[in-house]
């Protein structure tokens, strides 16, 4: 059964295996693992333990790490009728007998072979709202597993599962994507942006040596390297070209100040070096810089950049 919210004991909040591997890599590591429970209220009560694999790493390419994800280990009975997660399993079988619609073939496929389905994105918008236990968690302020008494269900109610605005999302999605679908299935799979409208997931990511000055609302992504750190800023420099032309992101001290998960992405940062190369994927405008020697890719908020790390070294030189 395909779950992609897992209420966390820890930070008392229902979140998606991205937002747990935020709060997580914000604690001092290492940490204690979280606990996670069904975010139906009927099966909380009943203790219906749901499992979050991979979450405690970074997001990385290598064909040894599986992508981040949450694993229910029990059987469907053992979910309560109220469900939500129950209630959609039993579905898919319904709709997989059904006629599909000749606009959207493989509908079915794709969500059976993903962890995780995006259809609706908003690239514009505040990110997914933070929970206090959520943006940097404080130790302090974990709570206690052993003393937990089930969450109280008055005011529960079910979230739009496939709409988010989060990038790092999204991103997971398009990663577990190309890895699973099959090339029909992929070209097959749309996703809404939001004033944008219907789109393939495929054309909304453009790699850079693709990408212009015309390349707006989309993510831009591509290889790239750590150049120098500015206090708590930093600048990195990708690996293709434009024109000809260095292309550099640069995130500034006073941005990296302002961002809730600092902790988080200031780890991703340090193991850099250790790594062949790490994939930014960014939400940005590109510029010509005021020297002409180079181009900028320019960001306003941290949410509209994910990084994922690439091999290790060691990894690299065993390949080779």
């Amino acid at each position: 059964m395909s779950i992609t919210h897992a209420y966390c004991v820890e930070l008392d909040q229902e979140i998606t295996i991205d937002e747990a591997r935020r709060a997580y890599r914000s604690l001092p590591q290492p940490a204690p693992r979280f606990h996670f429970l069904c975010t139906s209220p009927d099966c909380r009560r009943k203790g219906v333990v749901i499992t979050g694999v991979n979450y405690t790493f970074n997001a990385e390419d290598s064909h040894k790490h599986r992508e981040a994800h949450y694993a229910d280990r029990n059987s469907l009975e053992s979910h309560a009728s109220t469900c939500e997660w129950r209630i959609t399993n039993l579905a898919e079988p319904i709709r997989g007998v059904a006629a599909e619609d000749p606009a959207r073939p493989h509908q079915h496929d794709i969500r059976r072979k993903l962890t995780d389905l995006v259809t609706h994105f908003d690239p514009f918008g505040p990110p997914d709202p933070v929970a206090p236990g959520i943006a940097e968690p404080h130790p302090a302020r974990i709570r206690n597993p052993a003393a937990h008494r089930g969450p109280q269900p008055a005011g529960h109610k079910l979230n739009i599962r496939t709409e988010t605005r989060d990038l790092e999302r999204l991103v997971h999605t398009y990663r577990e994507a190309r890895e699973r679908l099959s090339p029909d299935e992929l070209e097959n799979y749309y996703l809404n942006v939001k004033g944008i409208g219907s789109v393939r997931l495929v054309d909304y990511f453009r790699h850079l040596s693709r990408a212009d000055e015309c390349s707006s609302n989309t993510v831009i992504y591509g290889g790239s390297r750590l150049r120098h750190r500015y206090g708590a800023g930093f600048k990195m420099r990708f690996f293709d070209k434009i024109r000809d032309l260095p292309v550099h992101l640069y995130v500034s001290p006073a941005l990296m100040d302002s961002y809730p998960h600092r902790r988080y992405l200031e780890g991703i940062l340090n193991d850099i070096p250790s790594r062949r190369y790490v994939t930014a994927y960014v939400i940005g405008l590109l510029r010509i810089a005021p020297s002409g020697a180079s181009f900028n890719l320019d960001i306003t908020h941290l949410h509209h950049l994910a990084l994922v790390l690439g091999p290790t070294l060691e990894q690299t030189e065993t390949l080779e």
